[in-house]
Formats: structure tokens, sequence, C-alpha cells
């Protein structure tokens, strides 16, 4: 196992200033994650927190089929000093990407590393599926390095409430290519139960229960009117006074060198009704729906908030306030995009008066057999060119086959070297022999460099097969130029090493740093 800071693997510059504790991020985040920070945030947090009752029961309702540590967690929970630790993600196709199955396994570990080392608070794991999302085409296909498996269907409305017919169609062909062993025939069982449910929430919710259950995560839809109750008080500050747009439209500001995570409207709330979601705005002292044109007159639109919370649906500025508010949370674990913007939310959580929760930098992953660690080392990838281009990799194996690259750059040595002398006498003489010194120098090396660079294709060319198994290995590692996690789906290990995938990569966690760790198993 190799691993390295997250901060050098080319990050954007705002996470790695983040990871680095730049100073002109401290005053967007609390504080760095830590034990001691985790405990601190704890004792707030379980100070101001009031919808327990209400959390427990929706949680005992939605989960029916607990494994013995998700009861403990669900009991747990109940107590007055219990807090959680939330990871979420979309409703990805057989889970999507790799790194979905790594943000709450990371979550399961910060819990469980905190609760081995004290007493005082209970960590529980949570899931929040994002069910109220919209946009069907960035979750309806998974892939594996042969192929893209994509769910084609009219889309609208939250996700969560899509039904599942005709997608068991789209794993046909993917069924056909698992390994003959009893870890695949279990892959296959899952995802057909799965996806025989009747939503892309449940389908979900099955799945992940049935991967990481016996984690004892807690899976969470917040799509449900008990909740959405909770959040009126809230919702009603947003509709009267907009209080979002302000506060991160100044933090936006403040962060202007950096690309900016998420916009933020006038009002940051959807209203959904017979499965269409539309954006709520406001003129004239007139709510309407953007799509439709619906008016609320007067305080119509307070009544239905109070009516029918369900209704109503944060977006992406929004759904972290309303995660804060449901939860007695006290960190959440993402990726670089997720806690980019989140890094835009603190004033805003100061205006609606909700504790801003710690964030965390997942862990990432890199997963090699051992011949495939071994072929990178031997190829230089590992341990220190694992983040570079795959120009910048073959130029330097090719260089390091022949020594003929030293004896030019000696070469290019001895010219610059001969030509300082020469300036020396051409300065004592008039400036047009220092100009033709100047040009012949530039020839000397302009010659150089072809000689480089006719020598570098020689070198390819003759060393072909080789190069061509490089560029094989760094396709696997890196496929179609990306990170591997947010590429290939967990099928591809799980098939392989079954349970074991998902221990292999538990045991490589840091809870408490952001790290990209590098997994070679032994087959």
């Amino acid at each position: 196992m190799q691993t390295y800071l997250l901060q050098n693997t080319g990050v954007s510059r705002l996470i790695q200033d983040f990871l680095n504790e730049s100073p002109g991020l401290k005053n967007f985040y609390t504080q760095k994650v830590s034990r001691e920070s985790l405990m601190q945030q704890a004792k707030v947090k379980t100070k101001s927190y009031k919808n327990r009752a209400v959390l427990t029961q929706v949680l005992s309702a939605q989960n029916q089929i607990l494994t013995a540590k998700q009861q403990k967690n669900l009991k747990a929970l109940e107590n007055p000093n219990a807090v959680t630790v939330t990871t979420g993600h979309q409703l990805n196709l057989a889970t999507g990407p790799l790194y979905f199955i790594y943000k709450i396994l990371h979550t399961v570990k910060m819990c469980e590393e905190m609760n081995r080392s004290q007493e005082q608070f209970t960590f529980v794991p949570i899931f929040w599926m994002a069910t109220e999302d919209h946009d069907f085409e960035e979750i309806n296909h998974f892939s594996t390095y042969q192929s893209t498996y994509r769910w084609q269907r009219e889309s609208g409305g939250f996700v969560g409430e899509m039904g599942t017919d005709g997608v068991l169609a789209v794993f046909t062909e993917f069924f056909k290519g698992l390994e003959k062993n009893q870890a695949a025939k279990n892959l296959e069982k899952m995802i057909t139960k799965a996806y025989q449910k009747k939503d892309l929430a449940a389908s979900t919710r099955f799945l992940v229960q049935e991967l990481l259950g016996e984690w004892g995560v807690l899976i969470l839809d917040a799509n449900h009117p008990e909740l959405k109750r909770l959040a009126i008080p809230y919702f009603e500050k947003e509709l009267r006074n907009q209080l979002a747009q302000e506060a991160v439209q100044a933090t936006n500001h403040q962060l202007s060198k950096y690309k900016e995570q998420a916009f933020a409207r006038e009002i940051n709330l959807f209203y959904s009704e017979n499965g269409k979601r539309e954006r709520i705005d406001f003129e004239d002292g007139v709510y309407f729906l953007v799509d439709s044109l619906k008016k609320f007159e007067g305080d119509e639109i307070f009544k239905a908030l109070e009516n029918s919370p369900e209704k109503f649906s944060p977006n992406v500025i929004l759904r972290p306030l309303y995660q804060e508010i449901i939860l007695p949370n006290v960190c959440y674990i993402g990726g670089g995009g997720e806690i980019s913007y989140w890094l835009q939310l603190k004033r805003m959580f100061a205006q609606f008066e909700i504790e801003f929760p710690l964030i965390m930098l997942r862990n990432s992953f890199l997963i090699l057999t051992k011949n495939q660690c071994e072929k990178a080392t031997k190829f230089g990838i590992l341990p220190q060119h694992l983040f570079s281009p795959i120009s910048e990799l073959k130029s330097e194996w090719v260089k390091q086959q022949t020594d003929l690259f030293e004896v030019l750059e000696n070469l290019k040595e001895s010219i610059e070297q001969k030509f300082f002398k020469a300036s020396e006498i051409a300065e004592k003489t008039d400036d047009t022999f220092r100009q033709m010194l100047l040009a012949q120098q530039q020839k000397q090396l302009n010659g150089y460099e072809k000689m480089k660079k006719r020598l570098q294709k020689a070198e390819e060319k003759r060393l072909g097969s080789k190069i061509r198994r490089l560029e094989n290995l760094y396709e696997i590692m890196f496929p179609s130029g990306t990170w591997q996690e947010r590429k290939i789906n967990f099928s591809v290990f799980y098939q392989k090493y079954g349970e074991n995938f998902f221990e292999a990569v538990y045991e490589s966690l840091d809870a408490f740093e952001s790290k990209f760790v590098v997994k070679c198993f032994d087959y």
C-alpha cells in the first residue's frame, strides 16, 4: 500500500488551500477534522439539536430490515449524546462510480474510531440518499473497463420516485460478463432483487443495505413529510427574506479567485406536484413556479408550506442546511466538488442560526492487483510519477532505457559552455560579432533539440510493444484519463474479491487525514 496526501495529487486550488489550512480560507469552515474537533462539535450540536424523536421514528419506518450493528446505531440515536457523521450521494445505477462505496466506508470508519476512543458521545454513520435530485443523465449509467451500461428512459421530477420498469434489461449483458464464482453470483442476485423494487429510491436503499448494512450505516431518505415539517420555519424564512442568496453571494465575492461551485438564486426551493418539480420564484410581490407560471396569491404559498411541506424541496444551496436541521450531525464527508460548495455556505448557516458542521475530504483509492503494482513500479509510475500525464511518463521511461539521452545532454552543456567562453571574447569586440555568435549558438541548440526529438521518436519505435503495455496499464489506472474511482463501478472488484474488497478498503482508510491510497491486492 502506498499513500499520498490529496493536496499533492493535482486537486483544485481551492481544495489544496483547504487541505493546507490556508489562512485565507479559515473563515469558511469550522476547523480541521480531528478527534478533538469532533468532540467539540458534538458538545455544541447536542445542546442545540431538538429533532431526535422525529428522526428516529422516520429512520425506524424507513429501515425495516436491519443488521445487528444498524439496530445498535438506531437505538443509540435515541440517546441525547448520540451524533451523526454523514455522507450522501445520488442514486446512481448500481451505485455508479467507486467513490460511492468509499464515501460510506470512510464515514463508518470515522464513527468507529471515535466510538473506540471515548464514551461521552456515540457517533453514528448516515448515508443520505439524494432522492430529490432531478438530473437523470448523471445517474442513469455505470461503467466497467469493458463497457458503459446506460438506462434510457424519459425522466422528470424526483429521481427517487422514478419507477424501475425496464431497468433490469440494462444488466443483461453485464451479467453475462461476470466471473463464474460465488461473489459474482451474489452480486447478480443483489442487483436483480434491488431493481425489482418499485422505484429508484427503494432500489438504491436495498442495494446499499445488502452491500454495506453489516457495517452499521443507517440509510436516510429525507424526502419525508415529517422531516420536511421540521424545516418549515427555515423554508419560510427563505421564502420571506431570501436569506441564502445574499449570504452566498457575499461569500462567493470573497472566494472570487477560486472557481464558483454553486449558484444561489433569489429563492432556493422547488415545488413538486404531480411528479413535476419546478423552481419557485418571486416577482412584484407574487410567488410563482418558473415553468408552469402557476401563481400563489397572498399567503397561499405559506399555507401550502404549512399543510404540505413534502411538496417543497431544497436545491443544492439549501440541501446542506436541511440536512443539518434534521440530523444531529457533526461532520460531512464528501468529494472535492462537495467540499468546494460547502465552503460557500458557512455565512448562510449563520443567517439561519444553524451550526455549520465540520467538513472532510474523503479518502481516494486506486485499486490494483499485485502484478499491476509491480508493473507500475517497473515503469516508474509508482511511487514518484503516479499523477504525471501519460506523455510525460512515456518520455521519462524511454529516457531511462538508453544512455544516449545523457550523451545528448552532455553535448548541450558542452555547447553552452563553449559559447559562454566565446561570449566573453565577444564582449571585447563590436556588436555585430556578438550578434553573429548568439545566432550561431541558437542554431547549435536548435540542432540539439532536433536530435533529441529524433532520438525520442526512434526509441519509441524501438520500444513500441513495451510502450503499448505502459499505455494499457495507465488506462487501467486512469481510465479515459480520469481517476479510477470516478469512472469504474465497484462490481469490477467485488466480483473478484467479494466482501474482502470492502474489508481491504476499510482497513486502508485514514479516518482523519485526506489521502490518496494505492491498494495492491495479492491476486
